[in-house]
């Protein structure tokens, strides 16, 4: 099994416990102890760690006397939400060029530390202030900032669901991820100019390189159209993006709830039926208390945090519901998954909107592509679209 997949600790249990139904009732199961999940106990050694330590106590809500700095972050109970959220604590605290890439593969206190001493340089101001609000992440760091990829972020909104394609993505290469700070947009030309104003604060002409998976792909798209319309020379790729093809479909506040629970591992997919009979704002309530519960969420996080990002994705559910792209004639790269859920494949429609589009296949489903076991073909075909772009950019 990948090291992800290996379990952590095991725990020994008399007998199942189990729900009214029959099924097992996952909160009654005893949590680890914190020793079986970690080495001995070292303490920290200088201010960096112990800030570390700090920030590890309140987003894994555990004593901070327990946590050792040799400790693997996720088998503490870490988890993609409260791994974005020290990497933005992080930076803010310290404002280094910290890539989100490095604390993914670097998950104990001891190597985040060294990577902070060895990250002298720091952001720009126009960096510093959009990182420090939560408008972009640095997801890889690259070797120089002349033209980074620009990834526009899927329905959540959030640039954390880049973190497996990032894993395995050439550090040399950076990247700039988007995220939506607010939710004041109604239209696709009002969200793509929220958009297109954060590019155009931090590369102001030149040749771009716009990219986004899934709602992200169709923003890139948008924003490469209006970049194209403004003289400007882009490079296009659209990850296994798409539009709402059943116009009379709306999802609806259930759904959207339903898939922030899944995506933060809250519930799982035979256990949402656990808060069916709760009124919505219980099941919010409810939703909040086990993520809290469970560590997956900050104890930081608040009902507003979570309704904010309710908000989120239905605006941005609601504008790919009312969105029909015009032609252009510009060149784009579209990476789509082999397995369609709705027997019907995105591709055959970009081609009539851009006749210009070079269609890459690859397997998995439109979920699958993007995470681990499978993230690195698409990776590799992204990269070999951005030393294209490179080249172009120099000439050769």
């Amino acid at each position: 099994l990948p090291d992800y997949m290996v379990p952590s600790a095991f725990v020994l249990i008399e007998a199942w416990p189990l729900t009214t139904n029959g099924k097992v009732d996952k909160k009654r199961l005893p949590e680890p102890e914190m020793s079986l999940l970690q080495d001995e106990i070292t303490a920290p050694e200088n201010d960096v760690e112990q800030s570390l330590a700090e920030i590890w106590s309140k987003l894994l809500n555990i004593d901070i006397n327990t946590i050792s700095t040799n400790a693997n972050f996720f088998d503490l109970g870490g988890s993609s939400l409260l791994l974005a959220n020290m990497h933005f604590q992080i930076q803010k605290l310290w404002n280094k060029q910290l890539e989100f890439k490095s604390i993914i593969t670097k998950t104990s206190i001891k190597e985040i530390s060294l990577l902070l001493d060895g990250s002298q340089k720091e952001f720009s101001d126009v960096y510093s202030e959009l990182i420090n609000n939560g408008t972009i992440v640095m997801l890889n760091k690259g070797l120089e900032m002349t033209s980074p990829i620009f990834m526009l972020p899927p329905l959540g909104g959030y640039a954390a669901s880049y973190g497996d394609f990032i894993e395995s993505f050439n550090e040399s290469i950076p990247v700039v991820g988007l995220q939506a700070v607010n939710c004041h947009f109604t239209t696709m030309p009002e969200v793509m100019r929220y958009y297109l104003n954060v590019i155009k604060q931090l590369q102001l002409s030149g040749k771009f390189f716009i990219a986004g998976w899934s709602l992200g792909g169709v923003l890139a798209y948008e924003i490469a159209v209006e970049l194209h319309n403004l003289g400007e020379t882009v490079s296009t790729l659209l990850v296994d993006s798409g539009w709402v093809f059943d116009d009379n479909y709306q999802l609806n506040e259930q759904e959207i709830l339903n898939n922030i629970a899944l995506e933060e591992g809250l519930f799982e997919l035979d256990s949402l039926a656990n808060i069916e009979g709760l009124s919505f704002d219980a099941q919010q309530q409810y939703l909040l208390d086990i993520g809290k519960q469970r560590g997956t969420l900050p104890d930081s996080f608040t009902l507003e945090d979570l309704k904010f990002r309710f908000e989120i994705i239905n605006r941005h559910y609601q504008v790919l519901a009312s969105y029909e792209p015009s032609g252009s004639d510009i060149a784009a790269t579209f990476i789509e998954a082999s397995e369609s859920q709705t027997g019907k494949r995105h591709s055959d429609g970009w081609r009539v909107v851009m006749p210009n589009i070079k269609v890459i296949k690859v397997k998995g489903t439109h979920q699958s592509i993007m995470q681990k076991n499978r993230v690195d073909e698409t990776s590799t075909y992204i990269e070999g679209a951005y030393n294209e772009h490179i080249k172009e950019l120099q000439g050769g």
